[in-house]
Parts: C-alpha cells; sequence; structure tokens
C-alpha cells in the first residue's frame, strides 16, 4: 500500500529564552571647583535610557546610560543646594542558550534605585540598581499531517486543536515631544537639575492588522533659578502609537511595552520666554501579536487489509492565553520621619519575581522635605507587595509580568503606593500527531483469522474509532450495523 501523508505548515514565532537579571554599578564623581564643597546629599535621582539591544549567539545583552543628577547641600552653610550631573553606563549581559542574531527579543531594562552619599567634601559616590529582562522568538514552520495525499483503504482520524499562535514579533522607534509649565515662583536663569521619567503602557488593542498603544510618561522634574529657589513638578504626557503588523486576522492579541531610549529636557535661552521647558521623550514601542488558529492534524491511521506502523511526534502548543491586569496598594512610613514642608515624593519598583501563581516585588519611596531654614532633606520607605492571580488552569503559567508604579502619595510621613501588575497568563499544551506511517505485510500475515461479526459490549462514551481498529471494522459499518447506536451490546462487522 503506497502511502503519502498531506502536511500543512503552521507557521510562527516560539520562544526560546525568557529571562531576567539584575546589576548594581557605582561610581565615583569629584564636585567641580566651581561649586562648593559638599555636607550631605539631600536626593539624587536618574533616568535610564536604554541605548543598545544585542542578541548573539546564547547571550543576550542590554546597554544603556543613567543620567544622574546628585543634590546636595554645601558645607559653607549656602542657601540653598547645588546639582552635580554624571552619566552613568550601564550594561547587563544575559546567558541565554538558544538564542541567536536571527531571533526578534523584547525586552526591558527598569532602574531600580539610585543613592548617593558624600565619600569626603569633594567627592560623591553613586549607586544605581537596574534590572532587565529579556525574551527571545525565533521563526519556525512546522509540518504537521493532516490526512493522506491520494486514495487508500487506510481509516485516518483527523482531529482539530484550537491553539494561540504567535504570528508577530516587532518593534518601531518613535518620538513625544510635549511643552511643559515651569512652576511659579522661579525668576531668570532657570534651569532643570533633577529629572525622573516613568514609562506607563495603559491599553493596547488590536484593529485590523495593527496594534494600538495607548499609555503615559511621568516627568517628574525640579527647578532652579539663578538665586537658588528650587522647585519641583511632575507632568504627565499621553503616548498614543500605532504600529503594523504582520497579521490578518480579524481577531488578535497584541501585547505591548514601551522602552525609553532617549530622554530630553531644554529651557530656552534667558530671555526667550523662561516660563516653558521643551520635553522630547523618545522610546522603542515592542509587540507581540497572539492569534487563535484551528490546526487539523492526522491523530491516528489504521488499515484492515495490512497492518501499518505510525510513528508519533509531539508539539508544544500554547492552548490559551490571556491578559491579566492587577492592582495593589501598599502603605508605610518613611524613615527617618520627614520634616517640614514636602518638596517631591517619587517611587520605584525593584525587582520581580514570578512564580506559577503569584508575582513578587518592591517598591522604593522617596520623600524630599523641605525644612523650616530652606534645606533639602530626604527620607525613604522601602515596601514589599505581591500579586497572587486566582482561578488558574492546569499548566498555566504568568508570563511577560511587568509592574509599574500607578501613582504615588504622601501625608506627613505617611506614604502610600499604587502598583500595577500586568502579564500574560498563558496555558501550554502537547499536540500528539502522525508524523511517519510504515507498512508492516508480515504482520498482517501472521494475525489469526477473526469472524465476520463480533458481538460486544461498548460502555457509554467509548469511542467508535478505537473500537472500530480493534476489529478490523470501520466507523461507517459498525453505526450503519446498529442502526446509529453507539453503546451497549452492538455488532461490529468486519470490513470487506
Amino acid at each position: 500500500m503506497d502511502i503519502t501523508l498531506k502536511r500543512e505548515a503552521l507557521d510562527r514565532y516560539v520562544p526560546v529564552f525568557d529571562g531576567e537579571a539584575g546589576r548594581e554599578f557605582t561610581e565615583e564623581v569629584v564636585v567641580p571647583d566651581t561649586l562648593p564643597d559638599a555636607a550631605s546629599v539631600a536626593d539624587a535621582q536618574g533616568v535610564l535610557c536604554v541605548r543598545e539591544k544585542l542578541t548573539s549567539d546564547g547571550a543576550v545583552t542590554l546597554a544603556g546610560t543613567v543620567s544622574v543628577s546628585v543634590l546636595y547641600e554645601p558645607t559653607d552653610g549656602g542657601a540653598y543646594p547645588r546639582c552635580v550631573e554624571l552619566e552613568l553606563p550601564v550594561s547587563v549581559t544575559m546567558d541565554a542558550p538558544g538564542a541567536d542574531e536571527d531571533c526578534r527579543t523584547t525586552a526591558r531594562m527598569t532602574l531600580c534605585s539610585v543613592e548617593a552619599r558624600a565619600v569626603n567634601s569633594r567627592k560623591l559616590s553613586v549607586r544605581v540598581e537596574v534590572f532587565a529582562q529579556a525574551r527571545c522568538y525565533r521563526r519556525e514552520s512546522v509540518l504537521l499531517a493532516c490526512g493522506l495525499d491520494g486514495d487508500t483503504q487506510a481509516h485516518t482520524l483527523v482531529r482539530t486543536a484550537e491553539a494561540v499562535v504567535v504570528s508577530d514579533v516587532r518593534e518601531k522607534a518613535f518620538v513625544i515631544t510635549d511643552e511643559l509649565t515651569v512652576p511659579a515662583g522661579l525668576s531668570g536663569g532657570v534651569r532643570v537639575v533633577s529629572r525622573r521619567v516613568a514609562v506607563i503602557p495603559e491599553d493596547v488593542k488590536y484593529v485590523r492588522g495593527k496594534a494600538i498603544l495607548r499609555g503615559r510618561a511621568v516627568s517628574e522634574l525640579i527647578f532652579a533659578d539663578g538665586d537658588g529657589e528650587h522647585r519641583a513638578a511632575r507632568y504627565e504626557t499621553e503616548i498614543s502609537q500605532l504600529m503594523e503588523l504582520d497579521c490578518t486576522a480579524e481577531e488578535a492579541m497584541p501585547t505591548a511595552a514601551l522602552m525609553l531610549t532617549g530622554a530630553y529636557f531644554d529651557m530656552p535661552e534667558y530671555g526667550e520666554g523662561t516660563g516653558r521647558v521643551q520635553a522630547e521623550l523618545h522610546f522603542t514601542m515592542q509587540c507581540v501579536c497572539r492569534e487563535k488558529r484551528q490546526i487539523p492534524y492526522l491523530a491516528d491511521i489504521y488499515a484492515n487489509r495490512t497492518v501499518l506502523a505510525p510513528a508519533f511526534t509531539e508539539t508544544e502548543l500554547e492552548t490559551d492565553a490571556r491578559p491579566v491586569s492587577m492592582r495593589q496598594t501598599v502603605v508605610g512610613r518613611s524613615e527617618p520621619a520627614a520634616e517640614g514642608d514636602l518638596f517631591c515624593v517619587s517611587a520605584s519598583v525593584g525587582p520581580t519575581a514570578a512564580d506559577a501563581v503569584s508575582v513578587r516585588t518592591s517598591v522604593l519611596i522617596r520623600l524630599v522635605s523641605r525644612t523650616a531654614d530652606g534645606r533639602l532633606e530626604s527620607s525613604k520607605c522601602r515596601l514589599t507587595a505581591e500579586f497572587t492571580v486566582t482561578g488558574m488552569a492546569d499548566g498555566a503559567r504568568l508570563t511577560d509580568v511587568t509592574v509599574t508604579a500607578a501613582d504615588v502619595f504622601s501625608a506627613g510621613s505617611d506614604v502610600r503606593a499604587v502598583l500595577q501588575m500586568d502579564a500574560l497568563l498563558s496555558t501550554g499544551g502537547v499536540l500528539r500527531s502522525v508524523s511517519e506511517v510504515t507498512e508492516d505485510a508480515e504482520a498482517y500475515a501472521a494475525q489469526p483469522r477473526t469472524p465476520s461479526v463480533v458481538l460486544v459490549r461498548i460502555p457509554a462514551g467509548t469511542e467508535l474509532w478505537s473500537v472500530a481498529k480493534r476489529f478490523g471494522s470501520s466507523v461507517d459499518a459498525i453505526s450503519a450495523a446498529n442502526g446509529g447506536r453507539c453503546d451497549g451490546l452492538i455488532l461490529v462487522p468486519k470490513a470487506r
């Protein structure tokens, strides 16, 4: 018997690496000769911009810079703090078995904390903590048998599996500009002396082959004027971006992430309108698009005039995927206790750790207060949070986990942060299908002769396919011999 399997290609992207890593970086900076000696650090903030994402054989590297601003109180008892800035290069390399330069990689790099201290009156030590996440996808085409080519006397069992398939992985660079109003109360010579930017994706939708992302960028700036007066301000810039996808499905599920690649805040020249600052934010939008597909496959095969020996293969599939979003409010108290009027408050989310059902993380809240004599003092509070997802199916797991600080509040030393956890709840499965078929004529010749009809008791719910295969019959013959009845005592005629 000549048997040729009919095959169809399953084209998709499959993850070959999913990893994370954290690192700390330190650097010492000398106070410029034009500035007075440093007594104590009042505040330290930074902006992390990713400059490079490189996937090579067995490794993923993320590299960028942290633009750090350190405000310090001078030893001469000056009336206002001074600022020292530096560009600190950061780089995280993760071992990524299975990855290579042909992979498409989605990545995220988070600035978890910025700390600074005075080593002596002319030198400051800066430490930053970053957390990197990366996932690598490889394009593959799997040929699955879904029937027979040609007319043969073999019986086939063709089934259909519903699967979620990653159809596209891509990224797009774009720029958002905004005009920000400088806080009132500042005179001439205004400049930005400290900056921090948080990127918060909020919603992504799929419309006819396109992903539409909405989010916001939260910029926290500290200004100083020529008289040394300082003001803090918080701005929100809306983000809206569209990306074309390689997807023709009517319905699909894209997930998207934003990576900050550049942040610039430019004041106009003195005398040209000091009440505005021009913000220019550079991003890379990364999108992974999933769609549901019906996948036909050959589950089994047999023949009544010969013995067929099928070989089977197992293909891993994502059987279901859905986004999960949860919010949690954490509260605490800063140490040392904040005194004076609140100057600014910020929150930085630390590394995340996820298992099958939960996500754990921490958030560092920093408060800067202005004392009665005009000095700036900082206090902080680190709080922990755990998100637990209930009602998960067997084999489900959380992937693509991110936690952001949606909002932060304070009342004196009491602090509160609203954390948002976003993840993908993915359920995996295995599709077992026929891959090859060989004929064993000798085994058929050695089989004992069987009666032309047998009477068999079949429990309810038994699949007629297995009965027909066992007794050398066919599903149609059994159904015809029993008037469509398929349980209890039934007649099983031998196929002719």
